[in-house]
């Protein structure tokens, strides 16, 4: 039986070796253009972090899925020729030399070491026996050597966890046929040329599935391997690398090719379940993901000819091509010609089964008319004899029925262009419905599929829908409705009675009762999606649809007036598609097969629902000023808040939007920010205690853990809660201060004004009241609130402002108040101030005006602070929402009289409660009016209806004397 199975393997290798290597399923290829110090690779490790870590003749390369950055004894590597790469307990990577020496890389410090014991190691250095191998076991801290050819006692080197060396290990370990360690497993073999005893090692992930097998790999595979060919285990699978290529051992010890072409000399599988090879001479290759492969052979193509259709035989798939050839794939992924001869002059755009399903069939069709009925037979229409092709397994070609040609009407010279599409059923039903007449407009753009009932046909067309009543002669194009009046549909299927048209712009439409009921959007992000072919797998619920931007698989539920899909994955040519244009879908078994112009990709069905795990994010640090930090908890002055955050992750599938960031403040909820950079700065970061998380994603994963840094900016000595405290104290008193020492010398100026001592109290009444109503205490504390306020949101320039103002407001009514008469220049500058200040802290609420001539201001006194309070009634009283305006106006009246008005367009004065209770401003001023009428001045107050027809708005007229 093992003869016999040796003997089907090498036939297959021989047919199989043939292929060139291109012809497989690469997704890159890397050599020295792309950044890799040398093509002589000759061993590739991904670390915990996600980097790829390449040995070369010429160094060290690290691959970050960006860009190489390579390393050579400049920085502190012992030898420029590399072989191998072990990573330990620590995450420390342990690289092995030519000269026997070995390198450590300390992923903390980020730096490249001589290993302690390199010495020692190099001085049991025999030609061509560097290290090869070195095993860790982290429960006892031990650590051992493994020479290339293992042929003396000296060849298995120890280190134990407290530093002490050790030569006498190869005769423990010829004891035992196997021997596990945390990275590797060590078998125990023979050379039956010699009889001597050599050690085979392989990398493993899970040692102990190994038992057993490897005594039957080596004598399987004489013939393939090189004396000592090198072993990976990946998730169950074993895998050999040899000079001719990798190749992948079965559970019998045979070996099937996964990469052939060039000499290989390491293999492993990614996080992202992309397969890696390392070569001799031709450096780095990229492989797609597990179970996808890729079937294509140059020689069977002409030159311009296309794959366009792909077709299930019996476990085989059947493909036509634009030059009207049949090939056949097999099961075992063998390419080959089908059919002898070309049978048609066109495109194959449908093949179908016959009754029995053991043969599929394609048809040349011609209908005649005779004594008003139409009939069909299946002819080729390049010659006088009329018959039927039918293709069985074998791939002959039968000639099943002979017609003598007796049409009178015979439509061959159209339907040789489109012959091929037509399958029976949509024939019978044309020919029983006597509907060739209506069909035959649509002939040149109808598709291959229909849908077919009793009542009516749908044929999908480029014109769109195509409907076909079997009781009338109507026929039309469905109305799908105003965005799919230009439908230029691909494919159509049916499921559960929806009809799924691909469609050239609008994705996959959903049609019930010839309306769209639901689309899918295939292209992600796109606003069209254009959609070659679709494939329903009712057995996983799953369709397929195949676009030219790869092949997309989504779940559906069926509903009753609709169908649910939810996106499950997106497959592309850097997943392994052999072209992202797919042309056709179909299902064998358990395997997707996706035809392409020029080849066919073959995916496992079970792949759709296998997602990627996400990929970690290495922090590269953060930039403040000229300073770079990596450490946690960093202080930061408040000015030192413009920092730049750097950090990557190795991803090979990338998708658009690659890494989310947000910058969390004293732990509020902030949202994620998409970007494809490596690095932000973010500016004006606030004070307080701040997370930088950043968390990437691969095409077809969720988003990963977050990595981040933390770090405090400092707040200004401002800001600080008892300095703001102590600033509102002072400024408290000072207006304390103020205001009682302005009351003082008022009293004190009252007594020399007025002899009468009625007189002087009433004017010092009067004189306190109008200093109360034009700068209270209310005002101080509203005003300084409001800067309070403005401080706490941080808004400087505001506070600022509004602080300067009020300064000078409070300056100006202390000088104001010692005298009795201001020049109207200083009562509009003191007005402009105190409504400037009411604005800010109020705004939108109103707007205002002062209209007073340039000759008045420089001419004309007043009595200090009138305007103010008729100004702040308005403010207070007048407005219920935002958007008011206030007008000041100031002219002379009969050359003696200074008229002021000050009108605003509120709700009026007889909607407000001022009626009721009279406003405090207003009533000191009608008193310091009273005042100057005794002494003999003009002095008069009216308040009023702006608008006496609606009540709305009020006036208020001051008329003094004009000096």
């Amino acid at each position: 039986m093992k003869a016999t199975l040796r003997v089907i393997f090498i036939f297959v290798l021989s047919i199989l070796g043939s292929r060139n290597v291109y012809a497989q399923n690469i997704v890159k290829h890397f050599t020295i253009e792309d950044g890799l110090p040398s093509n002589e690779v000759h061993f590739v490790h991904q670390d915990d972090n996600g980097y790829y870590w390449f040995c070369t003749d010429a160094g060290i390369s690290r691959y970050n899925g960006y860009e190489f950055t390579n390393y050579t004894t400049a920085d502190g590597l012992t030898n420029n020729v590399v072989f191998k790469c072990f990573e330990d307990w620590n995450g420390d990577l342990w690289f092995t030399c030519i000269d026997g020496s070995i390198t450590i890389y300390n992923q903390k410090k980020k730096a490249f070491t001589k290993y302690e014991n390199s010495d020692w190691l190099r001085s049991k250095y025999i030609s061509q026996r560097w290290v090869h191998h070195i095993g860790f076991r982290e429960k006892t801290q031990e650590i051992y050597f493994f020479f290339l050819y293992n042929a003396n006692s000296a060849s298995v080197l120890y280190v134990d966890s407290l530093g002490r060396k050790n030569e006498q290990l190869s005769r423990i370990f010829r004891l035992s046929q196997e021997y596990e360690f945390d990275n590797l497993l060590v078998v125990r073999q023979v050379d039956t040329s010699s009889s001597s005893c050599y050690f085979q090692t392989i990398l493993t992930d899970c040692p102990s599935l190994g038992r057993g097998r490897y005594p039957v790999i080596l004598d399987a595979n004489q013939h393939l391997f090189s004396r000592y060919p090198s072993f990976t285990e990946i998730r169950d699978r074993l895998f050999a690398i040899t000079h001719l290529g990798v190749y992948e051992i079965a559970e019998d010890g045979l070996a099937m090719p996964v990469f052939e072409g060039h000499s290989a000399t390491s293999f492993i599988q990614d996080d992202s379940k992309l397969f890696w090879v390392t070569t001799i001479s031709r450096g780095v290759y990229v492989l797609s993901r597990h179970g996808i492969s890729i079937i294509r052979e140059k020689n069977l193509l002409e030159l311009n000819e296309k794959i366009t259709i792909g077709k299930s035989l019996k476990g085989n798939l059947v493909l036509g091509t634009n030059q009207s050839r049949l090939l056949l794939l097999d099961s075992v992924g063998g390419l080959r010609p089908f059919a002898t001869r070309s049978i048609i002059r066109s495109n194959f755009s449908e093949l179908h089964y016959n009754e029995d399903s053991t043969s599929l069939s394609f048809y040349g069709i011609t209908v005649s008319a005779k004594n008003g009925k139409y009939t069909s037979c299946f002819s080729d229409v390049y010659s006088n004899v009329i018959r039927e092709f039918k293709i069985d397994f074998e791939g002959e070609i039968r000639s099943n029925k002979f017609f003598l040609e007796e049409a009178k009407i015979t439509l061959g010279q159209y339907l040789s262009k489109v012959q091929s599409i037509y399958t029976k059923p949509l024939v019978d039903w044309l020919i029983d419905h006597n509907k060739f007449d209506v069909f035959l407009p649509y002939m040149k753009s109808v598709l291959p599929k229909s849908c077919i009932s009793k009542e009516h046909i749908y044929l999908a067309s480029k014109l769109g829908l195509l409907k076909i009543y079997a009781d009338s002669e109507k026929s039309e194009i469905v109305d799908l409705g105003p965005k799919y009046s230009a439908l230029n549909i691909t494919d159509l299927d049916t499921l559960n009675g929806f009809i799924l048209l691909a469609t050239k712009g609008h994705g996959v439409l959903v049609v019930k009762e010839d309306s769209v009921v639901t689309s899918i959007k295939v292209q992600k992000g796109s606003d069209l999606s254009i959609v070659n072919t679709v494939y329903i797998d009712k057995q996983t619920s799953v369709l397929w649809c195949g676009t030219n931007k790869g092949l997309s698989a989504f779940c559906y539920k069926i509903g009753p007036s609709a169908i649910a899909f939810e996106l499950l994955k997106h497959v592309r040519k850097e997943d392994g598609l052999f072209s992202n244009a797919i042309n056709d879908i179909e299902i064998i078994n358990d395997r997707v097969y996706a035809v392409s112009d020029q080849g066919v990709t073959i995916i496992p069905k079970d792949f759709a629902a296998i997602n990627s795990s996400p990929p970690p994010v290495v922090l590269l640090g953060y930039k403040n000023m000229d300073s770079t930090y990596f450490a946690l908890n960093e202080h930061f002055a408040y000015n030192q808040n413009n920092i730049e955050f750097r950090y990557e992750a190795v991803i090979n599938t990338k998708a658009k939007g690659t890494y989310q960031y947000r910058l969390l403040r004293n732990n509020d909820s902030v949202n994620w920010t998409m970007t494809d950079d490596r690095s932000i700065t973010i500016n004006n970061i606030a004070s307080g205690t701040c997370v930088f998380q950043v968390r990437a994603r691969r095409a077809d994963s969720e988003w990963g853990v977050p990595s981040q840094y933390s770090f405090t900016i400092e707040k200004r000595f401002v800001d600080r809660m008892w300095v703001r405290a102590l600033i509102s104290v002072i400024l408290l008193s000072i207006g304390y201060l103020t205001f009682t020492n302005r009351l003082r010398r008022l009293r004190k100026q009252d007594k020399l004004l007025f002899s009468n001592q009625e007189l002087e109290l009433q004017v010092a009444k009067l004189e306190s009241s109008s200093l109360r109503g034009q700068m209270n205490p209310h005002l101080i504390f509203n005003v300084l609130n409001s800067i309070q306020k403005l401080i706490l949101k941080e808004e400087k320039e505001d506070a600022n402002k509004l602080l300067a103002r009020f300064s000078k407001l409070v300056r100006a009514s202390l000088q104001y108040s010692r005298f009795e008469y201001i020049s109207l220049e200083d009562e509009v500058n003191f007005l402009n101030n105190y409504m400037n200040i009411e604005a800010q802290r109020f705004p939108g609420r109103f707007s205002y005006t002062i209209d007073v001539a340039e000759e008045l201001l420089a001419d004309a006194t007043i009595p200090p602070l009138l305007i103010q309070p008729l100004c702040e009634n308005c403010i207070k009283h007048a407005f219920v929402e935002d958007g008011g305006t206030i007008t000041v106006r100031i002219r002379v009246e009969n050359e003696d009289r200074l008229h002021i008005e000050v009108e605003d367009d509120g709700i009026g004065i007889y909607n407000t409660n001022t009626l009721k209770k009279s406003s405090l401003g207003t009533t000191i001023i009608r008193d310091r009016l009273k005042l100057m009428q005794k002494s003999g001045g003009i002095a008069s107050l009216k308040i009023e209806s702006a608008d006496k027809n609606t009540d709305k708005g009020t006036k208020a007229t001051l008329i003094l004397s004009y000096n």
